[in-house]
């Protein structure tokens, strides 16, 4: 609530905590960070909910500081493995419970490793947890790794890479019916997703073999490189992507 005028300048209460301020609204770290945390708001949200723009949101959740420790989990479930880097040797591994959410195993990383993967599935076992199958983003030497479970390819990452490949607007019809064909991922089953690929591959298939030649070294390369390493990239993690 509005609390007198100090030098022309309005001052405010807080009738929570009691703190008085200039001109703008006190924002708690801690409710901020309850709310991005628990309350599952986006920083947009955060912001328009508090009167305040994204970046002062962001400028305060940045200096949160928790204390962690990896906690003791028993039951069952998926575990959904993914690493986020947030700048140069600087990053964290997470694993959820796929149904739950809660987090079953938390590590600071400064390169993204194979052995840390293994290390976080190793520690979630010992502590009693059954793992049933494990969700994970597409580093390829993963999938030999833990070849002894049910590993499924997170769908999305399959799009991000195909999307990658191909830029969000192909300038080949091959690559624009590609496209199309991923948009169906998330709701397509095996057998249906199987059979359109297959058939956009038997399609597309001489113009995919095209080559064009090096005018200084004579040598000829594949002209559509982008398109077949879309076609590979889709081949190798077909296994996965209905686990």
């Amino acid at each position: 609530m509005r609390n007198g005028t100090r030098d022309g300048v309005q001052l405010y209460k807080c009738m929570a905590c009691g703190r008085q301020f200039r001109g703008k609204v006190y924002l708690s770290q801690r409710t901020l960070w309850h709310d991005y945390l628990e309350g599952k708001q986006t920083m947009s949200e955060l912001a328009a909910s508090n009167g305040v723009s994204r970046s002062t949101v962001k400028r305060i959740l940045v200096d949160v500081s928790i204390a962690w420790s990896n906690p003791v989990c028993r039951g069952h479930g998926m575990v959904q493995l993914d690493a986020t880097n947030f700048g140069r040797n600087c990053g964290v591994l997470v694993a959820l419970d796929a149904v739950s959410r809660k987090p079953l195993y938390l590590k600071h990383i400064a390169h993204e490793r194979t052995t840390d993967y293994a290390e976080a599935i190793a520690w979630i076992e010992r502590g009693g947890y059954v793992v049933d199958g494990i969700v994970i983003d597409g580093m390829q030497t993963l999938f030999s790794i833990f070849k002894g479970y049910k590993v499924q390819m997170c769908q999305y990452h399959m799009c991000a890479i195909i999307r990658r490949k191909l830029t969000g607007n192909p300038r080949l019809p091959a690559g624009r019916e590609l496209k199309a064909l991923m948009a169906t991922l998330a709701t397509s089953d095996r057998d249906s997703f199987t059979m359109a690929f297959e058939a956009w591959a038997v399609k597309w298939a001489d113009f995919l073999k095209e080559r064009s030649v090096n005018p200084d070294t004579g040598k000829t390369f594949y002209t559509h490189r982008r398109l077949r390493s879309a076609l590979a990239s889709i081949q190798f993690y077909l296994p996965y992507l209905f686990t």
